[in-house]
């Protein structure tokens, strides 16, 4: 049975348990998104850790830590019809739960999206490729099922998919997400060859229709004018 989600309403940020089932964008982060400590495995039954029905007939899709968590002795009559028996001799409920990887450092998630200048990784699952990019040089890493894991040691710049234009390709960065922007003149909507410092965003007094001292970026957030990326 899922826990604290009344009316289906638990979202982490990052959308509701509809966005986690198979498929979907967010269940890569079924172990890891979590609100007031309630994790989306535990919420949502769209990630299949946890039945949304409270009926004790759904025993026969129960694993192990759904026993330990939902058995009730006064339902063995309802187990009993319905072809299930108590996990008793089959589950040791003492044992500690395992806890999903996740690094401290990288906290910044990527979702269907993909970076420039990642190179392959031979760690063969996303948790796997999480852990070897933690505690490394290593920044930013990205997974997909069926292309593997691809790392770098410098934050995301977004290739020209966009943010989500990668559709399976997930992981986390030590730094916010960047794409690629231009610094320009105020009052030109061409780039400038700054070379160096950033420019804001356009604004009232400072954008590709108004002139004047300054610059501005070409993207809704300020620009490094050195390295062509968002700030």
């Amino acid at each position: 049975m899922c826990k604290a989600n009344p009316a289906q309403k638990w979202n982490a940020g990052w959308g509701l348990c509809a966005t986690y089932a198979k498929g979907k964008a967010n269940n890569f982060w079924c172990d890891k998104d979590q609100k007031d400590g309630v994790y989306a495995h535990e919420a949502c039954a769209e990630c299949n850790l946890c039945t949304a029905e409270t009926d004790a007939k759904s025993c026969k899709d129960w694993n192990c830590a759904q026993w330990c968590q939902y058995y009730d002795s006064k339902f063995d009559a309802i187990y009993a019809e319905a072809g299930c028996n108590d996990d008793g001799e089959e589950c040791n409920c003492d044992e500690p739960k395992p806890v999903a990887y996740s690094c401290p450092t990288l906290s910044h998630k990527i979702t269907n999206t993909q970076c420039d200048g990642m190179q392959f990784d031979e760690a063969a699952t996303a948790a796997k490729c999480e852990e070897s990019c933690c505690g490394s040089k290593c920044k930013t890493w990205l997974f997909k099922e069926g292309k593997g894991c691809y790392q770098t040691a410098s934050k995301c710049t977004v290739m020209w998919q966009g943010v989500g234009g990668a559709a399976g390709w997930s992981g986390s960065s030590s730094q916010p997400v960047s794409t690629k922007c231009e610094c320009r003149q105020c009052g030109s909507a061409v780039a400038f060859p700054y070379g160096g410092g950033n420019c804001g965003v356009a604004s009232a007094t400072c954008s590709a229709t108004v002139g004047g001292a300054g610059c501005y970026s070409s993207a809704s957030s300020g620009c490094d004018c050195k390295s062509l990326t968002t700030v």
